[in-house]
């Protein structure tokens, strides 16, 4: 029976429930530790956009040489290239256990947005999975709020909740056979019956075998068994277990250089331990600049070529370093410098080596050559293979068996009978008159044995089913290539051998992936407890009270069509109304509250006592379980992936209505107004597209005065979409300018016209400069630049999709354009590189944008300019932007995240946020292309009306 717990109280008391959901899991991962560190804020590589367009996505090419996943979600275990067009990426899962599920959700996250994979197939569910009763949750708050609740109680997976969250991005689809899924799960619950027993034989031969182990083993053997036990246990990490073995070997004639990726993993490890990554980082930083100031333009444009291709998975992190590498050994630069990034660079290298796919079975055949040297008689190697089998015959049982194990099972399935353990331990006993009295019953081991072996058998045929019933969706590719087709599979780590096999025989592309967590020390995995079935009480209230009127209600939706099989046909009714008590358990915090069922009875648990449900002392109005119905048949009418995007812009747009004009300083201001001059924004003569943006501009310009330096002058040059709106831009940045510059700033806003020319470079610079007049906007910038050198220039190149390809091209024609007109003038000509060194270029990805948010793109240009200043040698040397102006930096990030959908994947790592100064380094070097929020413009008139209210505002 599947369940969600819900805060139930009653008289104040909490009572906690969970309604199961089945899905099959087959065992804990066995982690794999010793893997290459991460390239540290160099370039951020998740994922969580706030805004879906699929038009604006830019996707890399998915190619299985250069496939990387940023190290903080995750690294790849095994990975095999054919030349199929059909692509999986399989993630291993730790089912249940909330730490693997987010960051299972980061990783598919990671793949739609880089990749654009839609395609997500799922073990322990069949056919297509349907989530509309959580996209109906009003609010995307809200309804990540009850997936979070779900997702912590096992009752979804990553794969949901990231679905959940963002309807539309992706397909989920269940891959299992029914039949042999359930068959699977029969075998694991019929264990359950004869578990006691089992637990009680093994803990029995447990404590004999340790017993004859302090007569019989050496004190090495001893040592050896110990860490090996804890080892298999989870108690000891698979690092410190192989460096273990590793210092007991070196007292013994083991050649390790025979086990080649075994080795080589060692050299890792110690290569590890020397690298400091954070001195790696400035070095290659150092290095990137240094290149950027040596090369000529031609050199820097493959230079900003390579580092696009890097960023898109063209090129590998082992290819790009020795590019790095390679040209400053050409310039001559200083090689003392980059000691750290060459070492960490040959470490990339090595790693990419290995064959992780053999480490394990190489670590098997080191023990057995390490172990041969150290035994002393049969005894011994007797003791230690029978000690071995009973440590896999526990994890056998406890559904924890790797493939490789039960590989050595099936080789070697007659030497796990239990008469094997029980002649040995009796005859040594006796030798050493240790007391021993097997039960009399254990042989029924050999029986359960082979019952639950019957588990594994069939969960390797599932492994078949799961690549027959694969969806794969279209991933964008070059003009030039064959269409590709892509999956993701999500599949508990047991299964993740034999589908590397699989795979490999079919010929298909694939990428299999470990999620990089950590589990708190208290957390409690539900996992046994739903795969068992379990069930609690207020689960059979529902239960009861729902099968009275079953046969009046129309079909039912579900999250996966294998729910009912699984659990029942209720299964799937009390899921869907547990979503909705959530939801209103979440939505009224402050109260409690009842349901009655169709007779008009509370529910009541099996004591009698009314349930409370909710999470406030309050009693808020009673709920009719009809009604909870009622709402779920409505949501799987109406709702669709479409209506939950629209519906989650709604919400956002009315929150920010109310939450914008509510700065205290704001308030102040207003006051001292006039009436006829306050400044508000008008939702009737603004889209709604446009509320959460323009609201959080108002904001933000109600302040910009106090954190802003004046009398330094910043130049400005944004575009103008329309053909008609030129004039009206161009007036109305000019009143900008002259609205700033009555307060004490030093400021010039121009705009250019998109539609002025084809060739983008071409618009651009003739804004600036008209070789006819031998004077415009940039002579007057060179020359504030020779007078000051805080003097900045921002320049916004608004790309369409037909310039996104070419967007270095046109930035570096830009660039060249400008330095060939400063050298047309002797008095700039001399300094023509240190005045381009003060313009910094801000590449937009337009989209379908077809008007520009002009006063909010201002500000934000406006505080990059001034942000740019900190912490340089032309600006404010000795102060950083995130110390001495806090302020300004939070106002800027603020900004960008309301007017970009690209924010959290560019500028989010894990949940951190990069500083206001790294964002910055992102988009000035070309690293970060903005993709600019659509807002749909009803008239020029609005457009103006919406953009003239901030202005005036500052």
């Amino acid at each position: 029976m599947k369940s969600l717990t819900i805060f139930l109280y009653n008289h104040k008391k909490k009572i906690s429930r969970a309604i199961n959901k089945i899905v099959i899991c087959l065992f804990a991962l066995n982690i794999f530790a010793g893997t290459a560190k991460s390239d540290v804020n160099f370039i951020q590589q998740n994922n969580k956009n706030p805004e879906y367009s699929e038009e604006n996505q830019l996707t890399a090419q998915l190619d299985i040489n250069t496939f990387t996943i940023p190290e903080h979600l995750g690294e790849i275990k095994y990975s095999h290239k054919t030349l199929s067009s059909n692509f999986i990426i399989h993630i291993q899962d730790a089912h249940c256990n909330i730490f693997a599920q987010n960051k299972i959700a980061d990783i598919i996250q990671y793949l739609n947005t880089e990749y654009g994979i839609k395609a997500v197939n799922l073990e322990g569910g069949v056919g297509e999975y349907d989530l509309r009763v959580f996209w109906g949750i009003k609010g995307k708050a809200l309804r990540q709020e009850v997936a979070d609740y779900f997702v912590t109680k096992g009752e979804i997976n990553g794969a949901e909740y990231y679905a959940i969250n963002n309807p539309g991005k992706v397909n989920l689809w269940g891959v299992e056979d029914k039949d042999m899924y359930i068959t699977n799960l029969q075998i694991y619950r019929n264990s359950l019956k004869y578990k006691e027993n089992v637990d009680r034989y093994l803990k029995q031969l447990e404590d004999i075998f340790g017993y004859l182990k302090t007569h019989i083993y050496s004190s090495g053997l001893f040592k050896i068994d110990r860490a090996y036990l804890e080892y298999k246990s989870g108690s000891m990490e698979f690092k410190k277990y192989l460096e273990f073995i590793l210092t007991i070997a070196k007292s013994y004639s083991v050649n390790l250089t025979l086990f080649q990726n075994l080795d080589k993993l060692v050299k890792i490890l110690n290569y590890e331990s020397t690298i400091n990554f954070k001195k790696t980082e400035d070095e290659r930083s150092d290095l990137y600049n240094g290149l950027k100031r040596a090369l000529s333009t031609v050199e820097v444009r493959e230079l900003l070529t390579k580092t696009i291709a890097f960023k898109s998975k063209i090129i590998s992190k082992k290819k790009f370093y020795e590019y790095l590498l390679d040209k400053a050994e050409k310039l001559n630069m200083d090689s003392s410098k980059i000691q750290m990034l060459k070492a960490y660079t040959a470490y990339v290298a090595l790693y990419e080596e290995v064959d992780k796919s053999k480490i394990m079975e190489e670590l098997n055949k080191f023990e057995d050559a390490l172990k041969k040297e150290i035994y002393r008689n049969e005894q011994e190697k007797k003791l230690n293979q029978l000690s071995r089998n009973l440590v896999l015959l526990n994890n056998i049982f406890s559904i924890s068996l790797i493939k490789t194990d039960y590989k050595y099972y099936l080789e070697n399935e007659n030497s796990f009978d239990t008469e094997n353990f029980i002649n040995f331990s009796k005859k040594e006993t006796t030798k050493y008159n240790i007391p021993f009295q097997p039960y009399i019953d254990i042989d029924k081991l050999d029986f359960y044995r082979k019952d639950i072996a019957r588990f594994y058998e069939l969960s390797f045929k599932r492994d078949h089913a799961f690549l027959q019933n694969i969806k794969y969706s279209d991933i964008p590719s070059n003009e030039n290539t064959e269409q590709k087709k892509a999956a993701i599979l999500i599949t508990g780590g047991f299964h993740t051998e034999n589908l590397s096999d699989l795979m490999d025989k079919q010929g298909i592309n694939y990428i299999s992936i470990l999620p990089r967590f950590t589990t708190s020390a208290e957390f409690k995995n539900p996992y046994f407890e739903i795969l068992s079935g379990e069930t609690i009480s207020i689960q059979e209230t529902l239960k009861q009270s729902i099968a009275a009127m079953y046969s009046a209600l129309a079909v039912w939706g579900k999250f996966t069509e294998l729910a009912k099989f699984a659990a029942g046909e209720s299964e799937k009714i009390i899921a869907e109304i547990m979503v909705v008590i959530t939801e209103l358990s979440k939505e009224r915090k402050n109260e409690f509250f009842y349901i009655l069922d169709n007779a008009g009875n509370y529910l009541k648990s099996p004591n009698g006592d009314i349930i409370e449900f909710g999470e406030g002392v309050k009693r808020g109005k009673d709920l009719k379980l009809i009604e909870i119905i009622n709402t779920i048949n409505e949501r799987y009418k109406n709702v669709t992936a479409e209506t939950a995007r629209k519906l989650d812009l709604d919400t956002e747009n009315e929150k920010a209505l109310k939450t914008a004009p509510s700065s205290s300083k704001a308030a102040d201001t207003e006051e001292k107004e006039s009436k006829s001059d306050k400044i508000s924004l008008d939702k009737k003569n603004i889209p709604e597209s446009a509320l959460f943006l323009y609201a959080n501009a108002l904001d933000s310009a109600r302040d910009i005065s106090d954190l802003m330096r004046r009398n330094i002058p910043t130049y400005i040059i944004e575009p103008s979409i329309q053909e008609a709106d030129i004039a009206s831009v161009s007036s109305f940045l000019k009143s900008v300018s002259k609205k700033f510059n009555k307060q004490g700033y030093n400021i010039n806003v121009s705009s250019y016209n998109l539609k002025t020319s084809p060739i983008l470079s071409d618009t651009i610079l003739k804004s600036l400069y008209d070789s006819s007049k031998k004077t415009n906007i940039l002579y007057d910038f060179a020359d504030d630049v020779l007078k000051d050198t805080k003097t900045r220039m921002i320049i916004r190149i608004a790309l369409t999709a037909k310039d996104i390809k070419n967007r270095n091209d046109i930035k570096q024609t830009i660039l060249d354009g400008i330095r060939n007109a400063l050298r047309l003038n002797t008095s700039f000509k001399d300094n023509a590189e240190e005045i381009i060194s003060k313009i910094k270029i801000v590449e937009m990805d337009l989209g379908e944008t077809i008007a520009p948010n002009t006063i909010t793109d201002t500000l934000l240009d406006l505080m990059m300019a001034d942000i740019d200043r900190y912490g340089k040698k032309d600006g404010y040397p000795k102060e950083t932007v995130e110390k001495d102006n806090p302020a300004l930096a939070v106002k800027f990030k603020t900004l960008l995240l309301a007017g970009i959908t690209n924010f959290e994947f560019e500028f989010m790592q894990g949940g951190v946020n990069d500083t206001a100064s790294q964002i910055l380094d992102k988009i000035f070097n070309g690293i970060t292309v903005l993709k600019i929020k659509k807002i749909d413009w009803q008239s020029l008139q609005q457009w103006k009306s919406a953009n003239e209210a901030i202005s005036r505002a500052v």
